[in-house]
C-alpha cells in the first residue's frame, strides 16, 4: 500500500479528539491569518479537515484588536498580546472547548500559556518548537530561566521541525518530527513564461537566478550577491531576483539585481517558476542551522534547477536531494563556490526529486496521529 494510502487508513480510524492550538500570528515576516500561512494555520486546519474539533488562537503582538474567522466551520480567534484580558478570552475558550490536547507554537510566551492552560483543564500538552527560541531576541526576557527547557520537560509530547534541532532533545517527552511543509497545488510547476508575466520579470537574453525570504546576515544573501556579480564579471548575462524584507547594511544596489521587497506568499510559486535557478546560500549558524526552512520544499516541489550551500537546514532535512545535487551542493560563505555551482546548475539544469512526503497534508496526518498516540485517550 502506498503512503499516502496508509496515512488515510491511519487518520480514518482516528477518534476524535479536541485540540486547541496556540500559535503566533505574524512569524517569518508572514499573517498565518490572512495568508493563512505555515505551520501555525495549516497544521490545526488539516486536522480540523480530518474530523477532528479544533479551534485556532492566534497571538497578535502587533495589532490591539481581537477578530474572529469561520472557513468552512474552521473557527479561528487573534488575540492581542498576553494581556490579562487576551488571558481570561482564552480560559473562556478552553472552558468552552474542554480540550484534550493544547498544542502551543511561536515562541516560550505562548507555549507558557498553553501550559498553563493544559493544567487548568486537564489537558494533554504539546509544544511546538518549529525553531529554536532561545535564539530569538525576546528570550533574553527570561533572565537566563531555561523556559525552552522547562517546556519541553513539561510536555507530553514534542514537535520539532527541524531533526537538526530534534537531535538535541533531551527530556522525557515523547519527541515528532513535524517538518514545514507545502502546498503542492500552489507549489507545482508552471509554464516559464506564464510565471515571468505574471511576476512582470523580463530578463532578455540574461539568465534569471533567484532567492526569496529572509535576508538576514545567515541567510548568505551578501554571498549570492557576490557569486552573482562574478558571474556577471566574467562575461555571463545574469540576473539576480530577490524577493524579502530589506535589512541595514545589505548592498543590493546593483544594475543586474531585481528586489522586489516581502511580497505576498501567493506570488512566490510564479517567482520561482520565472527563474533558471533557484539558490539557497544558507552560511552556518546556531540560528540557521537548527531550523527547517519552508522555502527549500517550495522550491522543490516547483522542480527548478537548485544550487544549495551545505548546511544542516539543508542537508540533514532533505538528506536524499542533497546527495542527488552533487556538484550543485557548494561550501557556505564561499561566493566564488557558489558562483561555481550556479554557472554548472544554469548550464545542467539538474532536478532532483521531489519532496512528497513534505506536503501539509501528509505532514498533518503524521501529526494527527503522533497526538492520538500519546494522548491515553485510547
Amino acid at each position: 500500500m502506498a503512503h499516502a494510502d496508509r496515512a488515510t487508513a491511519r487518520i480514518a480510524a482516528l477518534i476524535s479528539m479536541r485540540i486547541l492550538f496556540l500559535g503566533k500570528r505574524y512569524y517569518t515576516n508572514k499573517d498565518a491569518l490572512r495568508e493563512r500561512y505555515g505551520r501555525i494555520y495549516q497544521l490545526p486546519f488539516r486536522w480540523h479537515a480530518a474530523g477532528q474539533s479544533v479551534e485556532l488562537v492566534l497571538i497578535d503582538y502587533r495589532g490591539v484588536r481581537a477578530e474572529h474567522t469561520d472557513v468552512d466551520g474552521f473557527p479561528v480567534h487573534s488575540l492581542p498580546m498576553l494581556t490579562p484580558m487576551t488571558c481570561l478570552r482564552l480560559r473562556s475558550l478552553a472552558r468552552q472547548l474542554r480540550p484534550d490536547v493544547i498544542v502551543a507554537s511561536g515562541d516560550c510566551f505562548i507555549g507558557l500559556a498553553g501550559l498553563r492552560l493544559a493544567q487548568q483543564f486537564g489537558a494533554s500538552f504539546v509544544f511546538d518548537a518549529y525553531d529554536d527560541y532561545r535564539t530569538f531576541g525576546a528570550y533574553r526576557a527570561f533572565l537566563g530561566w531555561d523556559a525552552f527547557g522547562y517546556l519541553r520537560r513539561h510536555s507530553t509530547l514534542v514537535l520539532y521541525a527541524s531533526r537538526v534541532l530534534a537531535d538535541e532533545h533531551c527530556a522525557a517527552a515523547a519527541v515528532h518530527v513535524v517538518p514545514n511543509g507545502v502546498d503542492p497545488g500552489q507549489f507545482r510547476p508552471i509554464d516559464r513564461n506564464v510565471s515571468r508575466g505574471r511576476a512582470a520579470l523580463v530578463n532578455g537574453d540574461a539568465a534569471l537566478v533567484g532567492y526569496f525570504g529572509g535576508m538576514d546576515a545567515e541567510r548568505g544573501v551578501e554571498d549570492l550577491v557576490e557569486a552573482v556579480g562574478i558571474l556577471n564579471a566574467n562575461g555571463q548575462s545574469v540576473r539576480l531576483v530577490l524577493c524579502g524584507p530589506m535589512r541595514r547594511g545589505l548592498t543590493i544596489d546593483h544594475p543586474w539585481v531585481d528586489w522586489r521587497g516581502a511580497v505576498e506568499h501567493a506570488v512566490i510559486p510564479d517567482f520561482i517558476n520565472a527563474c533558471d535557478v533557484v539558490v539557497l546560500p544558507y552560511r552556518r549558524g546556531p540560528i540557521i542551522d537548527m531550523a527547517s526552512s519552508c522555502k527549500i520544499a517550495e522550491y522543490l516541489l516547483c522542480e527548478r534547477p537548485l544550487v544549495a550551500t551545505d548546511t544542516p537546514n539543508f542537508v540533514r532535512n532533505f538528506p536524499r536531494q542533497a546527495g542527488e545535487l552533487g556538484a550543485a551542493l557548494c561550501r557556505p560563505a564561499d561566493p566564488v563556490d557558489l558562483a561555481r555551482a550556479i554557472a554548472m546548475q544554469l548550464q545542467r539544469q539538474l532536478l532532483v526529486s521531489r519532496p512528497d512526503e513534505h506536503t501539509w497534508s501528509r505532514i498533518a496526518g503524521d501529526a494527527l496521529v503522533a497526538l492520538e498516540r500519546v494522548t491515553g485517550l485510547r
